[in-house]
């Protein structure tokens, strides 16, 4: 998981989560919050009559059986609702996922500046983070 700072104090960080669904049912996102920043919105890159434009996606994500959510920019990602300038002093923050079966996740997402590329990371693929 990373977190992208924005260009500055009044754009909000985006997160980059890859998600593996290893299970034979399917798992619904319901929220992602950080205690450092608050409660966040998914977003996704929709495409209507050849325009592209980012929406929030409203009731839950599902991850398919056996299957991977990866989030891009420009594809999926998670805003964050209020800008926090404090955690641009911060290496790593918690992030909680929330499922609609009452499980939550946790994960340390790593912070980048603004503009950095983020890791392009499979299940079960080697991409350098260390995370394979």
């Amino acid at each position: 998981a990373e977190i992208v700072l924005g260009a500055n104090e009044s754009h909000p960080p985006r997160a980059f989560v890859s998600i593996w669904n290893g299970t034979s049912s399917s798992i619904d996102i319901v929220s992602i919050a950080s205690k450092s920043l608050g409660l966040a919105s998914l977003r996704a890159t929709v495409n209507a009559g050849g325009v592209s434009r980012i929406r929030t996606v409203t009731g839950a994500m599902v991850i398919p059986p056996h299957s991977e959510l990866v989030m891009k920019p420009d594809v999926v990602h998670v805003l964050f609702n209020q800008p926090t300038p404090s955690v641009s002093d911060l290496a790593s923050v918690d992030i909680r996922v929330d499922l609609a079966d009452g499980t939550t996740v946790g994960a340390k997402a790593k912070v980048l500046p603004d503009g950095s590329p983020v890791t392009d990371h499979h299940h079960g693929e080697g991409d350098g983070s260390g995370s394979d």
